[in-house]
């Protein structure tokens, strides 16, 4: 994901990191149903999860995790680094996990930018217990447009993805040197090309980064206006199919003036064409009644 792995290996020595798959489901719907939309958490809702023997475990995770402030710590940094460098579940357990939890309205699915945000919060969690570099944003997007190519994706297609992703899997796989079966399937996974993102993505454009040392710690894509990427799509669809009704318009416009012009062209002509009709059979009638009179006084 745009840093380099071979080194990469779980924190020793860490509180919370030997969780069995049902504690540590329960911490991770623990803080997501008790957030309260500032994505934080404190020493006492950690205690009240934890239990009073691990007073010393929570001011340890604390220090790893805090920045500006000293009371709370970001509930998404911690949760993604407890459930990403757990020693005991396995990797396919991690990647279902994940994603459920950055699932915000639990519809089974996440949008390209969700799983935009979670490579960025799961990236920033390891940061913080572990010695990596941050890809940049772009680095994000080229991964996520390999696992969704247009707008959203099922956790299920997303789990597949990541299953078989060589670059995705050799990291998960790195942070869980338990699970010998994830860790041999890596090696029989093609190789990949780090995918760029377009400019359909527009996640550059519309989306601004949140520096990673703000108050509330949380790094997160904020929105630089009030529409979603989607939305500002479908906006330009009407935009262009406006614009395209607007030129029919104006062609048919052009053309019913050009029919008009060519019906009064076509009335003129006729009217000579009438003019010169009825000089013709107005002097043939002349003629025949000439021709009549010559012929009456001939017979008198």
């Amino acid at each position: 994901m745009g840093a380099d792995v071979s080194q990469l290996e779980p924190p020793t020595g860490w509180p919370f990191l030997t969780w069995d798959a049902c504690v540590l489901g329960r911490f991770l719907h623990f803080i997501k149903d008790h957030d309260d939309g500032s994505f934080r958490i404190s020493k006492w809702q950690l205690f009240e999860f934890v239990g009073p023997e691990h007073v010393q475990d929570i001011s340890h995770i604390f220090s790893v995790f805090a920045e500006n402030s000293v009371s709370t710590v970001s509930s998404l940094h911690l949760a993604a680094a407890l459930l990403l460098c757990n020693r005991t579940v396995t990797v396919r357990f991690k990647i279902i996990e994940c994603l459920s939890f950055f699932d915000w309205s639990d519809s089974g699915q996440l949008s390209f930018y969700d799983l935009v945000f979670l490579m960025q919060a799961c990236a920033r969690a390891l940061s913080f217990c572990l010695p990596m570099e941050l890809a940049d944003l772009e680095s994000f997007q080229g991964l996520c447009k390999r696992a969704i190519a247009k707008h959203t994706a099922t956790v299920k297609a997303l789990t597949d993805w990541a299953s078989e992703d060589k670059e995705v899997m050799t990291v998960l796989v790195r942070l869980t040197p338990d699970d010998g079966v994830a860790a041999n399937s890596v090696l029989s996974l093609p190789e990949v090309q780090p995918a760029t993102a377009g400019r359909r993505d527009l996640l550059a454009a519309r989306f601004s980064i949140m520096d990673a040392s703000a108050e509330d710690g949380f790094v997160h894509l904020g929105f630089d206006g009030p529409l979603r990427v989607e939305e500002e799509e479908e906006e330009e669809k009407e935009n262009d199919q406006d614009e395209g009704n607007k030129q029919v318009n104006k062609e048919e416009g052009n053309q019913q003036s050009e029919e008009e012009g060519f019906a009064d062209e076509r009335a003129e002509a006729g009217k000579q064409d009438d003019v010169v009709r009825n000089e013709a059979e107005d002097d043939a009638q002349l003629q025949r009644l000439a021709s009549d009179a010559v012929n009456d006084i001939a017979e008198r």
